[in-house]
């Protein structure tokens, strides 16, 4: 539904808004000549992010705009991605002189140029199809302000292009295919910046993982997260429309609880092989209201990937195997040679 689309477009927004905040304080920045479109790329992110919240779905143009905010919810990924690149090459002592040589300053302002670019793009994708109304909540100079400032834009990075990211990438298909007594939870942690979502959005692409599974669902927790709407999502991804659809069907005319979402799930994954990412993960309370809709049977048929900042989240989610935990580092010297240069 355009709806569930919407919420998760919002989430990803603010995701990206976060790297981007951070990348539009660095003073560097300045020196290597994007700093101004840094700003811009965040100014976008703020006022999306706000216009999210405050969208309505038209009933004529529900499957267009369905389509659109999936291409918002990809370019999300890429574009917090290309900014983290940004936020590793500039704090590695070693490595920021190079950054003043002139191919990489030159590979820095092409990458973040050409997000500029895409928010344009996409902001005259949205006119030609007036994919967008505003809620009568929204004040008219928020309107006027955001006719400039609604999209943005993100860089598709090819696998052969990403850096510093093959090691881990076998490291992680490694712990998803070990032995455990129950529930296998792999937990990513790491600061921001270092690539927690880059690494198992590879993981889950390849095609290792998809001759091992058969149902995949990728969920964006984030700090502000609705435990319905995610368990809801969760149902859509790994179960299809229909199995969501005949449960809101079944409770028709009661209040659907997340009690009932849960036991969906853990009843229809029952015997079944799935691969869950939940992405940017913040508190152990978040992990408890989630991690009984994942049934606690023989670890070759499920794995959950977990990613967080907070290693005692990770310990939670992985408990009782600290084996499974994946730290994640700043890149190598010859690796932060191979990003910039």
């Amino acid at each position: 539904m355009a709806e569930t689309a919407l919420s998760m477009a919002a989430t990803l927004v603010r995701s990206a808004l976060g790297v981007a905040s951070a990348a539009a304080r660095q003073e560097v920045g300045l020196l290597l000549g994007v700093h101004d479109d840094i700003g811009f790329i965040n100014a976008q992110l703020k006022m999306m992010s706000a216009f999210l919240r405050t969208t309505n779905v038209a009933e004529g143009n529900a499957e267009v705009l369905k389509a659109y905010l999936e291409l918002i919810r990809d370019l999300a990924y890429d574009t917090e991605d290309c900014l983290e690149e940004f936020m590793v090459s500039i704090k590695h002592p070693s490595m920021l002189q190079q950054c003043f040589n002139l191919g990489a300053r030159h590979r820095i302002a092409i990458k973040i140029r050409a997000i500029k670019q895409r928010i344009q793009e996409l902001n005259q994708m949205r006119k030609m199809y007036n994919l967008i109304q505003l809620t009568d909540t929204i004040s008219d100079d928020m309107k006027g302000d955001f006719q400039v400032t609604r999209n943005f834009a993100a860089l598709y990075i090819q696998e052969a292009q990403l850096v510093g990211f093959q090691r881990p990438k076998v490291e992680l298909l490694e712990m998803t295919s070990s032995k455990t007594d129950g529930r296998k939870v792999v937990s990513i942690v790491g600061m921001g910046g270092l690539g927690k979502t880059t690494l198992p959005k590879k993981v889950y692409d390849s095609k290792e993982l998809h001759e091992r599974f058969v149902n995949f669902a990728w969920i964006t927790v984030s700090q502000s997260f609705s435990i319905m709407e995610i368990l809801k999502d969760l149902i859509k991804q790994l179960l299809g429309e229909n199995s969501l659809e005949d449960l809101l069907k079944k409770h028709q005319g009661v209040t659907l609880l997340g009690k009932h979402c849960t036991d969906l799930l853990r009843e229809q994954l029952e015997g079944k092989r799935y691969f869950v990412v939940l992405d940017d993960l913040w508190t152990i309370e978040a992990w408890n209201s989630i991690q009984f809709a994942f049934p606690e049977h023989s670890s070759e048929l499920g794995c959950v990937v977990v990613t967080t900042r907070i290693t005692e989240v990770a310990q939670v989610c992985s408990f009782p195997y600290p084996k499974l935990i994946h730290h994640l580092k700043a890149l190598e010297e010859k690796d932060a040679k191979e990003l910039l240069l």
